[in-house]
């Protein structure tokens, strides 16, 4: 059960973490969505990964100090790398960039969240089948 919850649910409060600090820390970004998205996404996927090759085909065993060193290892590492996706795709904070740039990107993103709201109310599909 302990194994499950390391690397089932673990992996999204240590991306939120990284999140939370980086935002409050540095400021609002640019793309906080998108930014807190992709650290979950690499940490789910790093500490999945890592659990697969570290326990595929292994027998059940009980929890020992050897299990949980291991287990907090996956765990460091995937908050490690969604820390460095957060850091790679927040941009700068909006404090530091010029208002025409911020301008420019909540009007993009405007315009791209009422396309789908059109699509989605004339009845159309949203491109998934």
């Amino acid at each position: 059960m302990a194994i499950l919850l390391a690397t089932c649910v673990a992996p999204v409060p240590l991306a939120a973490v990284s999140w939370v600090a980086g935002e409050m820390l540095s400021g609002s970004s640019l793309r906080p969505f998108a930014s807190f998205t992709l650290a979950a996404a690499v940490s789910t996927a790093t500490s999945w990964f890592s659990s697969a090759a570290l326990w595929a085909g292994q027998p059940r065993r009980p929890l020992d100090l050897g299990l949980v060193g291991i287990q907090l290892i996956v765990m460091f590492s995937s908050s490690l790398l969604a820390a460095q996706t957060y850091l790679a795709v927040r941009g700068e904070p909006l404090a530091a960039l010029p208002a025409e740039a911020v301008a420019l990107e909540r009007a993009a993103r405007d315009y791209s969240s009422s396309m789908s709201e059109n699509r989605s109310l004339r009845g159309c599909s949203s491109g998934f089948f």
